[in-house]
């Protein structure tokens, strides 16, 4: 069956309140949801047999309220279905017939090329796909990299760089915190020290240089 989720900002999206909702006239064979991903932003979907899954979630969204999507997805889900047979037989003879994408991402960006292998090969293919595929690590990893994506560039650049492992921003580390050192210093001293590295400012400790392109 087919469903569709959108990422959305709305002020009815309260942070650890899942909402799931049962329908079979609406949502046949499946349902309607709910996952907060922080206060005011979340993910909403529908999944259903023979729905019409972009009506069916506009309509859901109408009717829960004022939202701004910032993401779309419409994607297959299968329920005890042959995941395997779909999987190894794009895989060898993708056609627009038997994609699940919308037309619309198929006009954009095309179908994915056929791939040279035999029957056997691409069975193997789709089984280690579905036997690999763990929706609840996927989940976790999509949240930390929304996570990511809503930190300062500046906070998103220390993670990169690996500043909180001898810094906080509070407290002292291994180094000392951002705190201190903003106390201590001027922003173009930090930014000095970040680009040419530094050492001597603080006891037992070297600061190595960074990308200045960046900092």
């Amino acid at each position: 069956m087919l469903s569709a989720q959108y990422e959305v900002y709305a002020d009815w999206i309260i942070d650890g309140k899942v909402e799931v909702y049962f329908d079979q006239i609406k949502y046949p064979g499946f349902f309607a949801w709910v996952i907060p991903s922080g206060n005011g932003v979340g993910k909403v979907g529908v999944a259903g047999r023979e729905i019409n899954v972009s009506k069916t979630i506009t309509d859901f969204l109408k009717n829960k309220g004022k939202y701004s999507a910032v993401r779309k997805i419409f994607a297959p889900i299968w329920v005890k279905g042959p995941i395997k047979k779909f999987v190894s037989d794009y895989i060898i003879d993708p056609t627009p017939k038997k994609a699940y994408c919308d037309k619309k991402s198929i006009k954009k960006y095309g179908l994915m090329p056929p791939i040279q292998l035999n029957t056997q090969e691409a069975q193997e293919v789709a089984k280690y796909i579905y036997n690999k595929y763990n929706p609840k690590e996927f989940y976790k990893i999509q949240q930390e990299r929304i996570k990511f994506n809503s930190l300062p560039k500046a906070e998103q650049l220390a993670i990169k760089y690996g500043c909180f492992s001898c810094h906080q921003k509070e407290k002292p580390k291994l180094a000392p915190s951002f705190k201190t050192i903003s106390q201590r210093s001027s922003i173009q001293t930090i930014k000095n020290s970040i680009i040419n590295g530094s050492k001597g400012k603080y006891k037992n400790f070297k600061i190595p240089r960074y990308n200045p392109n960046e900092s």
